[in-house]
């Protein structure tokens, strides 16, 4: 009787299932060992697969950018209808959405990472990833105003795009601190009254 095939080592699962470690104990509070027990391979196979603790944790970033974060942005990206208060309160929907759901941690893996930027022990090219990645993100959220906002000068606009995302971020730090879905979503809705 042949022996049982071995099963193929699922990297993309494996890089989700890290970067849930990463998002529930952060860089500084995630071992070598803790990603290999949850990974439920040994550190020489991690090593091989991925790197290093380092480039796994990019790797983590990068994968909740495209998976998680990129669709909320798509939200409010031309062209299409999203422009205006309509666009905003869209946007704030899925953000909420994505940061009280049930199926992944609280909060925004982003903002906890940036957070961790000040620890000596935290990998500068994750942190010159970090900066570019927020200024990517400013820069839609910037065309996002300038579309939606059009009487406004350009001073207004780009001051419009920093508030957003500032109340953005907010809006994480308090979904991972354990406020409701439903007081978040009041909150954003008072903001966006605010702007008309």
């Amino acid at each position: 009787m042949s022996a049982g095939r071995k099963r193929a080592f699922d990297k993309e699962l494996a890089l989700k299932t890290a970067m849930y470690v990463f998002w529930n104990r952060g860089y500084g509070g995630t071992s070598v060992a803790q990603l290999s027990t949850a990974l439920n391979i040994n550190t020489s196979s991690l090593y091989a697969a991925f790197g290093s603790k380092d480039k796994l944790y990019k790797s983590c970033l990068e994968y909740y950018l495209e998976h998680y974060i990129s669709p909320v942005y798509a939200e409010i990206q031309l062209p299409n209808d999203a422009t205006g208060m309509k666009g905003l309160k869209r946007y704030f929907e899925s953000l909420i959405d994505l940061f009280v759901s049930l199926e992944t941690p609280k909060g925004c893996l982003l903002i906890k990472s940036a957070g961790e930027t000040e620890n000596p022990l935290f990998p500068s090219d994750v942190k010159e990833f970090l900066i570019k990645q927020g200024e990517r993100i400013y820069q839609i959220m910037l065309s996002f105003v300038q579309a939606s906002f059009t009487g406004r000068d350009s001073e207004y606009q780009a001051s419009l795009a920093n508030l957003i995302t500032m109340v953005s971020n907010g809006i994480a730090v308090q979904a991972a601190a354990g406020q409701s879905k439903e007081t978040l979503n009041k909150c954003a809705d008072q903001f966006t009254c605010i702007l008309q």
